[in-house]
C-alpha cells in the first residue's frame, strides 16, 4: 500500500501536463503524503579569473519561491483529494539533480515515485542516460513513468 507518494516535477509545461493527466486519473486512498519534489540544477561557469555558480547565493531564496509557486500551482489541480491529505513541496538546489532526488526518496521513506519523461533520442540519448533509466537503477521505491 502506498502512503507516501512522490511526483518529481520538471519545470517543463509538457511534463507538468503529463503529471496533471495521471494525477486527475488518481485515487488518493490510503496515501497520506505527497511529495512534490523538484530538484534546480547549479550551473558553474568559469570566468577569467574564477568560477560563478548560478543561482547566486542571493538568489537562492528566490528561486525556491519561484519553484514552490508552481508546485503550488499543481497542488491545485488536484481534485478529488482527501482533506487530511499532507502535500509537502519540496526545492532541492543541486549539483546533480537525479542523484539528490534519489537521495531524497530514501531519506524521507517514500513508497513510490511518479516521473515524466520524454525520452532522450539521438545523440542525446547515446551520450547520457536518462532520469528515468537513472531513477530505475537507484531509487528503492515503486517507480511510475508517465509518457507523452
Amino acid at each position: 500500500m502506498i502512503k507516501k507518494l512522490g511526483i518529481c516535477v520538471d519545470l517543463n509545461e509538457t511534463s507538468i501536463n503529463q503529471i496533471k493527466r495521471k494525477l486527475a486519473e488518481m485515487s488518493f486512498n490510503g496515501i497520506e503524503e505527497i511529495h512534490l519534489i523538484h530538484a534546480f540544477q547549479k550551473q558553474v561557469y568559469v570566468d577569467n579569473f574564477f568560477f560563478t555558480q548560478f543561482p547566486f547565493q542571493d538568489q537562492l531564496e528566490e528561486v525556491k519561491s519561484s519553484v514552490i509557486g508552481v508546485l503550488t500551482s499543481l497542488e491545485e489541480t488536484l481534485e478529488n483529494k482527501p482533506t487530511d491529505l499532507k502535500i509537502i513541496k519540496e526545492c532541492l538546489i543541486a549539483d546533480l539533480p537525479k542523484n539528490d532526488i534519489a537521495q531524497y526518496v530514501k531519506d524521507n521513506k517514500l513508497d513510490q515515485l511518479i516521473i515524466a519523461t520524454r525520452g532522450k533520442h539521438g545523440v542525446e540519448g547515446f551520450f547520457s542516460s536518462s532520469f528515468a533509466e537513472y531513477m530505475v537503477r537507484h531509487v528503492e521505491a515503486e517507480l511510475l513513468i508517465v509518457r507523452c
